[in-house]
């Protein structure tokens, strides 16, 4: 059994051109795995299937 680790989780919105793109760049530098321009109706299916994977990424960031 793998050991968890402590999940961190980033939503990023805000209106066209606000800098949502480039703040999941930076925060993909920071090792976050990213999905930039995920429609909000697909967010709990997201968590769900991230729930059910057991992927081994502990930090998330999403582009809304």
């Amino acid at each position: 059994m793998r050991e968890s680790k402590p999940l961190s989780f980033v939503v990023v919105s805000g209106l066209s051109g606000s800098g949502k793109s480039h703040a999941i760049k930076s925060l993909e530098d920071l090792g976050f795995f990213c999905v930039d321009n995920l429609p909000p109706p697909l967010l709990p299916k997201f968590v769900e299937l991230y729930a059910q994977t057991g992927m081994e990424f502990s930090k998330v960031a999403l582009g809304i």
